[in-house]
């Protein structure tokens, strides 16, 4: 939570004084759908969530875009490395998943971030939520 917070700080002093100027938190659809064992983790991204929305209101008479991702499960490092769990996960029948369903390539990802980027001057996406098409959970 207080790394990206420092580093948004720490950056806009160095952002131009005009043109588009964007700031992207990526969090995780875990602030949105909680899984049992990761309270801490979705706490945390809750947390990033709530900055953003303050962080937005800062930041919008400087002309600065933010954007929050929330992306759900793609084939990243974080999901290859696992998000730590709390304790011992305790045993549920959600599926995360439809039958078949995976998490998906990062391309999806970058790509949505792209076209964020990607939007003319005066126009921000501030939340969108990019989630593999089977993904029911997290």
């Amino acid at each position: 939570l207080i790394g990206p917070l420092a580093t948004v700080r720490y950056a806009i002093e160095h952002f131009a004084t005009s043109g588009r100027r964007d700031v992207v938190l990526i969090g995780s659809s875990a602030c949105l759908t909680p899984m049992p064992g990761l309270g801490i983790y979705s706490a945390s991204k809750r947390g990033l969530q709530a900055a953003f929305d303050s962080m937005r209101l800062e930041l919008a008479h400087l002309g600065i875009n933010v954007s929050h991702v929330v992306p759900g499960m793609f084939i990243t490092e974080g999901l290859i490395e696992k998000v730590p769990v709390d304790g011992d996960k305790p045993q549920t029948d959600a599926a995360v998943f439809v039958d078949g369903g995976r998490p998906a390539p990062v391309e999806g990802l970058v790509d949505t971030i792209t076209f964020l980027l990607g939007l003319p001057d005066g126009v921000a996406v501030n939340e969108i939520v990019v989630r593999p098409t089977g993904q029911l959970r997290t």
